[in-house]
C-alpha cells in the first residue's frame, strides 16, 4: 500500500499577519525628564480638584439633626435650638438651605404666611417615614411652628379623603394632621418596605420630584406635606 503526504498548506494572504514594525523611542532630553513627573503630578492633582468642585457640599455637622429624625417631639426640639428663641423667616430659610432641606410656600393669609419643609427621608427596620416641619410667619417674625410625621403610602389610592385633605397645610388649618389616638391616622404615618426592594419617592402636593433615593422602579412612595 503506497500512502502519499499531503502537499504543504500555501500561505493564505488574507489572514497572513504583517510584521509589525519595532517602535524606536528617542530618550527626551535630560531637561525635559526633569519636568515630566511634576507635571502628571500637577494633573492627578488637578483632575481631583475638579472632581470634588463637582460633588455636593458636605452639612455641617449637626445642622440638619432635626430633618433626620423620626420621633416628632426630638425633631421639634432640635428644630427650635437650631433657630433659637425669637426665629425670623429669614433665618429660618437660611437654616433649612444649610441643612439642604427642602421648602415650599404654601397658601397665606393676609399679613401672614406659611412656609412647609419637608425633613430627609428615614429608614429604619424596613420602615420608611419622614418629618414635614411648619412656619407661620407675620413679616420676618415667625409666630408659629408645628412639626408633623408627614402622610406617606405606597398607594395614593389607599388614602382616606379626609386625611389627605388634613395633610395639606393652610393657615385655616396649620396644626399637625396626625391624632395619635386614631390608628388610621398612625398607619399613614410610615411605610413598611421590602427588605431588598428599591423603591422611588414622590412628594405632593405642589412640589418637585425630589431625588431619587435608588433606581426608579415600580414602586413609590406618595409623600404629602
Amino acid at each position: 500500500m503506497i500512502d502519499f503526504a499531503e502537499p504543504p498548506r500555501l500561505v493564505n494572504p488574507w489572514f497572513e499577519e504583517e510584521p509589525v514594525p519595532a517602535r524606536v523611542v528617542a530618550a527626551a532630553p535630560v531637561g525635559r525628564q526633569r519636568w515630566i513627573v511634576p507635571a502628571g503630578i500637577a494633573g492627578v492633582l488637578l483632575a481631583a480638584m475638579a472632581l470634588l468642585a463637582q460633588l455636593p457640599a458636605p452639612r455641617p455637622r449637626g445642622a440638619s439633626s432635626f430633618a433626620t429624625t423620626r420621633n416628632q417631639t426630638t425633631a421639634e426640639q432640635l428644630l427650635r435650638q437650631t433657630l433659637g428663641a425669637t426665629p425670623t423667616l429669614r433665618g429660618v430659610r437660611t437654616s433649612m438651605a444649610t441643612a439642604q432641606v427642602f421648602c415650599r410656600d404654601a397658601q397665606g393669609s393676609g399679613r401672614d404666611s406659611l412656609l412647609v419643609c419637608l425633613g430627609d427621608a428615614v429608614r429604619f427596620a424596613e420602615v420608611y417615614t419622614r418629618m414635614a416641619f411648619r412656619f407661620v410667619s407675620r413679616g420676618d417674625s415667625v409666630v408659629r411652628i408645628v412639626v408633623c410625621p408627614a402622610l406617606i403610602a405606597s398607594n395614593r389610592s389607599m388614602l382616606p379623603a379626609a386625611l389627605r385633605a388634613a395633610a395639606r397645610p393652610s393657615l385655616r388649618d396649620v396644626t399637625c394632621w396626625r391624632n395619635p389616638a386614631d390608628r388610621t391616622h398612625t398607619e399613614f404615618t410610615y411605610a413598611s418596605l421590602p427588605e431588598a426592594r428599591k423603591f422611588t419617592t414622590v412628594p405632593e402636593p405642589d412640589a418637585p420630584r425630589m431625588r431619587v433615593e435608588s433606581a426608579p422602579t415600580d414602586d413609590t412612595l406618595h409623600v404629602i406635606w
